[in-house]
């Protein structure tokens, strides 16, 4: 769980979650580490970063067949107040 730890040296940087908990980068390329590097450019004296938690309705099918990761993410429904940590 922990193995982060063993690569803090090689790490440009390091994600500490739940592991219920889903992150979805919206900025940069897209992707965790685009978003990280965007997030470091604008706030270069940081050490860290912290996100709201907001829940988050999904809507699945009953039948594993009809699955779609991406239907899933798409028909999200983000509440639009956030939550208090855990």
């Amino acid at each position: 769980m922990l193995n982060c730890i063993y690569f803090l040296e090689a790490a440009e940087f390091i994600i500490i979650s739940d592991l219920d908990d889903v992150l979805i980068p919206r900025l940069g390329d897209g992707s965790f580490l685009g978003e990280f590097r965007h997030l470091s450019a604008q706030l270069p004296n940081s050490a860290g970063f912290y996100y709201n938690r907001y829940n988050t309705h999904l809507i699945t099918s009953n039948d594993p067949k009809d699955f779609s990761l991406l239907s899933l993410i798409n028909g999200a429904r983000i509440a639009e107040e956030w939550e208090d940590p855990k």
